[in-house]
């Protein structure tokens, strides 16, 4: 065992945050930390890392760790990092990116038998992020991480921590298994409460039987004699008393029925196709050898493809390759992109600003929308605004959920085609699977640009891959038939990236630049395989 804690405790302002009895960090673990935005992760991953102390109890770490913040507080390092140069790092990190990369090369460069990472996945692009899950599973470290990336989580854990209302719960496996054991569990739970309602129903409806019996016990008729009047009383009373014990006996069973709650469940996301404006053109956009010019780099990409009605296409590629430029250019160019006239179009990115402070949550998601107040309310609560919380002023939102709001705002306009950039930011794991199943749900049409693979293999029909000289949009069902008989490369390329940041940790400095190197144009040719 690594790491033990017992009773931890933590409270803010008098409010109990969680309050743990026990857990256990075993050698070799790989444990996923998942829950709701503000449930506690950061500052449980900080109070097992020595970084908070809490109210109770106690963590006994047995060697070394190494925590990688969220925030942008980078660790002073030292020049001659091994991994500075594995996870190309520049001398001045700028970019999100870069400085998660510094901090990233920081945590593996101290040889910590336990890492702790807070949302390491958050500013990195599926190159890198294919990269950390190479790092952390070819080697013996033991991880704690936090991650909304859920192919992240599926691809690099053995555990699953759920913090939830305080409590932490531990299953066994990946996201996926966690997911599947979460289900079982909440149908084991239907099941019982369902077999509860029954039993009490069959309960109180004897019961009603018996008073109905006890109620039909007559009295003496008045013809009767007075001998005959005295042994019927004496017997209908016998009947009545034997009828009461019984209903009070059925009633005790009631009592004594281990009460069983009903699993919580959420509303379906259906859009009312009366209250959805179609889009009367096969074609929404349409674009053949049109040059991309990225921004600060001499690069020009050649695109083609056509985007037809319902068809829901991501933007895919490297960071900084150009994807927002292109989302940007097709919003703003329609006439160089053949964008369909009929395209009513709603644009979502994350420094953009249509909230209205001085307005409640659900006034702001109601402005502008064609659906009724039933369906807009529905949609806040998937995505974690609840009950009287909508009739709170937008004024006081934090920055995420102002995000989020606006979001919201953009899915549920007039709208019958979406341009979103980056939309699964600022989005905990379960608002993630809402927005997922509210853009699959979606009538219209759908182009994004996104990093999260999960979010692409769910939502997108096509893909239009910008790592290419000569763009194309591509259907999904194409892309994943060519891939089979591939699947003995992928294999290869991964062994030999494992091969390679194992030799990395043990060469000279001199043989580090064509390692990495190499590593990076084994990713490329991984990347090619999609």
């Amino acid at each position: 065992m690594l790491l033990r804690a017992n009773h931890l405790s933590y409270s803010v302002k008098g409010k109990s945050l969680f309050s743990i009895e026990q857990l256990h960090v075993y050698e070799g673990e790989r444990i996923g930390l998942v829950g709701k935005n503000g449930v506690g992760k950061t500052t449980l991953l900080q109070v097992l890392a020595n970084m908070k102390s809490v109210n109770e109890g106690e963590v006994i770490l047995k060697g070394t760790s190494a925590f990688v913040p969220q925030e942008d507080d980078l660790p002073l390092l030292e020049a001659e990092h091994k991994e500075r140069h594995l996870w190309n790092v520049p001398q001045t990190p700028n970019s999100g990116g870069e400085k998660t990369r510094l901090k990233i090369a920081h945590a593996f460069a101290t040889e910590a038998e336990l890492l702790i990472m807070d949302e390491p996945t958050s500013h990195l692009d599926v190159t890198g992020i294919e990269q950390l899950e190479a790092q952390i599973v070819n080697q013996s470290r033991t991880v704690i991480v936090t991650s909304h990336d859920i192919a992240f989580l599926n691809n690099v854990c053995t555990t699953i921590w759920e913090l939830d209302d305080g409590k932490l719960t531990a299953f066994s496996g990946n996201y996926d298994a966690y997911k599947k054991q979460k289900r079982e569990r909440v149908d084991e739970q239907a099941f019982q409460y369902d077999q509860y309602v029954k039993e009490k129903k069959r309960l109180q409806q004897s019961i009603e039987g018996v008073k109905k019996k006890s109620a039909s016990v007559k009295k003496a008729p008045s013809r009767m004699g007075n001998s005959e009047a005295r042994l019927h009383k004496r017997s209908a009373g016998e009947t009545k008393a034997k009828l009461n014990r019984a209903g009070k006996a059925i009633d005790s069973r009631i009592q004594q029925l281990e009460v069983k709650e009903k699993p919580k469940t959420e509303a379906a996301l259906v859009f009312n196709a009366a209250q959805f404006t179609p889009l009367n053109a096969k074609y929404v956009v349409q674009f053949q050898d049109q040059q991309l010019i990225i921004p600060n780099q001499n690069v020009a990409k050649k695109l083609s493809g056509h985007v037809q009605r319902g068809d829901k296409l991501a933007i895919i590629g490297e960071n900084g390759i150009g994807k927002t430029t292109l989302l940007r250019n097709m919003y703003k160019d329609r006439t160089r992109f053949s964008v369909s006239k009929a395209a009513n179009i709603g644009y979502f990115d994350q420094h953009q600003e249509q909230v209205d402070g001085a307005r409640t949550i659900l006034e702001n998601a109601l402005d502008h929308s064609p659906y009724e107040e039933s369906f807009v309310r529905t949609v806040l609560a998937r995505l974690q605004f609840r009950g009287d919380e909508v009739h709170q002023r937008a004024a006081y939102l934090s920055g995420g959920e102002r995000v989020k709001l606006s979001l919201i705002m953009t899915l549920l306009g007039e709208h019958n085609v979406l341009f979103l950039d980056e939309p699964t930011n600022y989005l905990d794991y379960v608002a993630k699977e809402a927005l997922i199943e509210l853009l699959i749900a979606f009538p219209g049409t759908i182009i994004f640009v996104t990093h999260d693979r999960q979010f692409i293999d769910e939502v997108a029909s096509h893909t239009l891959d910008l790592s290419k000289d000569e763009a194309r949009v591509k259907d999904v069902k194409h892309v994943e038939t060519a891939h089979e008989p591939e699947a003995l490369d992928h294999m290869q390329l991964d062994l030999q990236m494992t091969e390679t940041i194992k030799l990395a940790t043990t060469i000279d400095e001199d043989e580090k630049a064509s390692l990495d190197q190499k590593f990076q144009e084994l990713i490329k040719q991984k990347n090619r395989l999609k």
